[in-house]
């Protein structure tokens, strides 16, 4: 007789769920394992076609892990989720790393599999964290094509903007629809300027990234060491807690309250909490189609939502000022661009250092690998690799790296945050989800997380997202724990619903 699993809600269990019958013996690992493949089986290629998995283990490999775990738990190990062996490809994204294996794992993944978690899959990303080609489309790869949004019928539009109202989000936007989508219970993604907060706030789950460098970050491609992190995504403020323990560094840990996030409370009073001017604060308009039923729609949600919390006991101050975007331009563009640019070769080089049987070894090989295979590494509709050549030739100074450095945290962290916080005396700072506030958490390396709050005419989720200083995660965590106490509980995906 065919094994037959447990049925359990993909689409609405949450990760604290899961463990707790886990724990009971109501499911096994087993169970888990194969419902979010067959999940994954039904939409991520086939049906809604959401393409959020770029690469999976070995089903065999999985089940395998599985059975050990559970069978670990009947003698006695209390664990959620245990480790596969390796059965997975590293790509970001390119054609030219498709059969390139790392030396190593990532930091990381050896802190989550040492506390018991399955890796089920890696999601797929924008290539190379969006700097590929001018203006490639949020979580678009050569390698896994175009991830789309849960909630969006018929997905993308072709005449939508970058991060326009059909768009999944930024780079991490494989992570975040997994987690909307049903293929897991929990997701990490990297983050440069929004890349984790703007698909979490698209895919309705919440999301933290927090300060920079309190996560180790070797095994990790990215564009810049001055701003890229890592960021946990989940379903609920509960499932982020053991998430983002999980991931943070030792120093990161022992900065936490004494008894854990876990221990945090969910009332507003005595929180203080500052708004800023929702009109001031949204995406350039360059990379979203201007649509003034939705503008209207997110900022009448943003001010009812302050009103709530300030009924609810919170003392709310709004709102709050901060420098114009405009002053953290150095030369011509903006200064988190340019010391990206600036950087991304020597780190690219690095990332490339820990794999083996990969053909290129340098940006300048990839650039060239790229022109010779343009049929597959530059497909439609991204057929340039500008972004790449831009990099290539960079030439700015490691002088002119650091004045722009110190120019944008000026701006984004003296004379912004941190000011704000100073002044105001606040816990956390809140803006809506879609907006440039991202660039300022970039700049100081403060920690962002996002809440789900509504949803769009079309079905998009919009949110809120939530500042506070480094350090201060646990603050965060406060905000969103009585958040989720007090909001309506967030929509499954209607599309996936049945």
């Amino acid at each position: 007789m065919d094994f037959q699993p447990r049925a359990f809600d993909v689409l609405r269990s949450t990760a604290t769920e899961l463990s707790s019958k886990l724990s009971d013996g109501t499911l096994t690992s087993v169970d888990l394992i194969e419902q979010y493949l067959a999940q994954i089986e039904a939409h991520n290629h086939s049906g809604l076609g959401l393409r959020a998995i770029a690469s999976l283990p070995p089903r065999a490999q999985l089940i395998q892990t599985a059975r050990e775990l559970d069978q670990e738990r009947k003698d006695g190990r209390d664990v959620f989720m245990t480790k596969p062996e390796l059965g997975m490809t590293t790509t970001c994204g390119a054609v030219a790393l498709e059969g390139a294996r790392p030396k190593k794992n990532a930091n990381v993944v050896d802190q989550l599999i040492s506390r018991g978690l399955i890796i089920l899959g890696k999601a797929s990303m924008t290539e190379f964290c969006g700097l590929r080609a001018n203006m490639i489309t949020p979580g678009y790869s050569a390698v896994n094509g175009q991830t789309q949004s849960p909630y969006i019928e018929g997905g993308l539009q072709k005449d939508d903007y970058f991060v326009g109202h059909s768009s999944a989000g930024g780079s991490s936007a494989g992570s975040a629809v997994g987690v909307a989508a049903g293929f897991s219970p929990l997701s990490l993604g990297t983050e440069t300027a929004g890349s984790v907060v703007l698909p979490a706030n698209r895919a309705g789950v919440y999301a933290i990234r927090p300060t920079i460098l309190s996560i180790a970050m070797d095994g990790i491609c990215r564009i810049s060491k001055a701003f890229d992190g890592i960021g946990a995504m989940a379903k609920s403020s509960e499932d982020l807690i053991p998430l983002l323990e999980g991931i943070l560094s030792e120093e990161a840990r022992a900065r936490l309250p004494r008894d854990g996030l876990g221990a945090l409370g969910k009332e507003w009073r005595g929180m203080s909490v500052g708004f800023v001017h929702p009109h001031q604060w949204k995406v350039i308009d360059f990379q979203n189609k201007k649509h003034e039923v939705a503008d209207d729609q997110i900022v009448e949600e943003f001010l009812a939502a302050m009103e709530k919390i300030k009924d609810m006991g919170a003392r709310v101050q709004y709102p709050i000022s901060l420098p114009e975007r405009s002053a953290m331009i150095y030369k011509g563009e903006g200064g988190i661009g340019y010391v990206g640019f600036a950087q991304f070769r020597a780190n690219l080089k690095e990332f490339l250092d820990d794999m083996e049987d990969v053909p290129v070894r340098s940006i300048d090989e990839l650039v060239e690998y790229n022109k010779q295979h343009a049929e597959r590494t530059m497909p439609e509709p991204h057929t340039d690799q500008d972004d790449l050549l831009k990099a290539l030739n960079n030439s700015a100074s490691p002088q002119e790296v650091k004045e722009a450095l110190r120019q944008i945290r000026q701006v984004a962290g003296a004379e912004g945050l941190d000011k704000a916080f100073k002044d105001h005396n606040l816990d956390v700072l809140v803006a809506p989800s879609d907006s440039t506030m991202c660039s300022f958490t970039t700049a100081t390396g403060y920690p962002i997380g996002v809440v789900p709050l509504g949803y769009l005419a079309n079905g998009q989720p919009q949110g809120l997202t939530v500042v506070s200083r480094a350090y201060e995660e646990h603050k965060m965590v406060h905000f969103m724990r009585a958040f989720e106490a007090t909001f309506p509980g967030r929509k499954v995906p209607p599309l996936l619903d049945s």
